[in-house]
């Protein structure tokens, strides 16, 4: 297996801070899947509620999805005291690193997506809103194609900034209760068609999260055409990684 970690900031210095991206990649063995096998890529994006970075809902999901041939992106992204969008920034730079490192890492071009839990969710889903976003292309000095989210997995994000139903940690901290940033980070007020397949989990009973979030995004997906699954588990608690 390729386990290594790699400071985006040394790849893209305009980055203001170092952040780190753990590399958990299957050992390719040409006699058993042939020599041009690539694998799906998924960058996984924990939660902790913009504060911090979950263990929880970082390694063990990468090992869980190595078995599956799948290789995982790890992103430790920074939170406070930075201002949103920031840690947008630093994932479209994990996206970027990904796809320009595809053949080092066996990557299949057409399959990388993002998988995000509760706060991390809801950054996931701001990529895929903003997936080959010109301004952060423009930003990184990059191409926008490396910024492309081909899949979203959605595992009890946060969706939207509604103060009835979101996560009220994320929302102050987000959009700092301005009606404009509330409007503008709400990701089920701007899903188009070109928004990319999505699955969406959560458990009904979420006493963190509600899962009006879940419900809100899948029925944005089915409302703009766009491919999407939603799974509602009967009981849960929050962080159930």
């Amino acid at each position: 297996m390729i386990n290594k970690k790699i400071n985006l900031k040394d790849e893209y210095p305009v980055l203001s801070k170092d952040v780190y991206l753990t590399v958990y990649c299957p050992t390719h063995f040409e006699e058993c899947r042939g020599k041009n096998n690539k694998r799906r890529t998924i960058l996984v994006l924990p939660g902790g509620g913009y504060e911090y970075c979950s263990d929880r809902e970082n390694e063990p999901i990468a090992l869980r999805f190595l078995g599956y041939n799948f290789n995982c992106f790890n992103l430790v992204y920074n939170c406070r005291p930075e201002d949103y969008p920031y840690p947008a920034l630093e994932g479209f730079a994990a996206l970027a690193y990904i796809r320009s490192h595809a053949e080092e890492y066996n990557v299949d071009l057409d399959h990388i997506g993002v998988m995000g839990f509760s706060a991390g969710g809801h950054l996931a889903c701001t990529l895929a809103m903003w997936s080959k976003s010109e301004e952060m292309a423009k930003y990184l000095k990059v191409d926008k194609e490396l910024l492309r989210v081909d899949f979203l997995i959605s595992c009890y994000s946060v969706v939207t900034m509604d103060e009835n139903n979101t996560h009220l940690g994320t929302m102050q901290y987000v959009a700092k209760h301005d009606a404009k940033l509330m409007e503008m980070y709400s990701i089920e007020k701007h899903v188009t068609k070109d928004f990319p397949p999505s699955y969406i989990w959560c458990t009904e009973d979420d006493s963190v999260v509600p899962c009006q979030n879940s419900k809100a995004l899948y029925q944005a997906c089915l409302e703009a055409g766009v491919k999407a699954k939603c799974h509602i588990f009967p009981t849960g608690r929050h962080g159930l990684s």
